[in-house]
């Protein structure tokens, strides 16, 4: 059977499941476009033929037909489209998760979003319409719920929500655990808002789709990439970057390093610093030594009780 006869049946069996009308499109237009315009013609090969290599052709035609991460959009819908084809029966000749994901675009530094930057960025939702509300609250809720990761936050239930201690139960997306998180008055204020413009009140999820379904990660980063898109922001935002911010922020206020390893619940603090988005060395380098010498990550030690080395 060739390729392009189940792109059809692929795309019904997103909707049946639920999948935004957006994320059908996204998926649509990667299929009859980067799929079908590969040097190799994929969509003319028949499900034995394929190969995992095949994502080198698919990354370059994916540039062309989409925005941004055009080349790594193409293989992540080729990768869940061949999972579909394998669980369907049809026998691909290879594991879908062979296929090599590239990295997002690449930068000589990571997007800071902080101060006036942040704010000028969220207030760019249309907070008048569902969707606008939808996305603002979201990434309020990141901010301000102890950096969320984009799969816990869209698996939140209304349930997981205790107002009163102002805490969030959710399942970690790492380890998959169950814990308990807080969120400031802020995100609170927002996920009310939210909640009494919501279209559709009986739904047991927090974010929900203009038809009632679950919102899940996959529909609200494919939503992000479109406003990304309509906003004309060539920076690599996503749901991790104000994950990064919080980090940033809250370190740049002077909160301990392992208060926000806590927070963000990092096994080790060496990743958390990986989030903080440096922009003046000078500063991180003070950081770095404060904390060092605090006495909290190595034991206090003034530099002539340092045992001398000898060969």
């Amino acid at each position: 059977m060739q390729v392009k006869e189940l792109f059809e049946p692929y795309l019904e069996y997103m909707r049946r499941i639920g999948r935004s009308p957006q994320t059908v499109y996204i998926h649509r237009k990667f299929l009859e476009g980067a799929a079908s315009h590969t040097s190799h013609n994929l969509h003319n090969k028949d499900i034995s033929e394929l190969r995992a290599t095949d994502d080198s052709y698919l990354i370059e035609s994916g540039k062309k037909h989409g925005e941004l991460d055009g080349g790594r959009r193409a293989v992540i819908v080729w990768r869940q489209f061949l999972k579909w084809v394998d669980r369907s029966g049809y026998g691909v000749p290879f594991h879908w998760q062979d296929l090599h994901v590239p990295t997002e675009i690449q930068n000589n530094h990571r997007t800071i979003l902080k101060g006036e930057r942040l704010e000028w960025f969220l207030g760019l939702f249309d907070i008048k319409t569902e969707g606008g509300l939808r996305m603002r609250t979201l990434l309020e809720m990141i901010l301000g719920g102890s950096g969320l990761r984009i799969a816990e936050a869209t698996n939140v239930r209304l349930k997981d929500i205790d107002w009163e201690e102002k805490t969030i139960k959710v399942t970690n997306a790492k380890t998959k655990d169950r814990e308990i998180v807080c969120i400031c008055d802020r995100a609170i204020y927002w996920i009310k808002r939210y909640l009494s413009k919501r279209t559709h009140k009986d739904s047991e999820f927090l974010f929900v789709s203009l038809t009632g379904k679950q919102w899940d990660d996959d529909d609200a980063r494919d939503r992000l990439l479109e406003y990304r898109k309509k906003f004309k922001i060539r920076e690599k935002i996503t749901f991790h970057t104000f994950r990064r911010a919080l980090a940033t922020m809250l370190i740049e206020a002077g909160v301990d390093i392992n208060v926000v390893r806590s927070i963000l619940r990092h096994k080790s603090a060496r990743t958390t610093l990986k989030y903080y988005v440096v922009e003046d060395q000078e500063r991180a380098r003070t950081i770095c030594l404060d904390t060092l010498n605090s006495g909290k990550v190595l034991s206090n030690m003034d530099s002539s009780q340092l045992p001398l080395l000898t060969r």
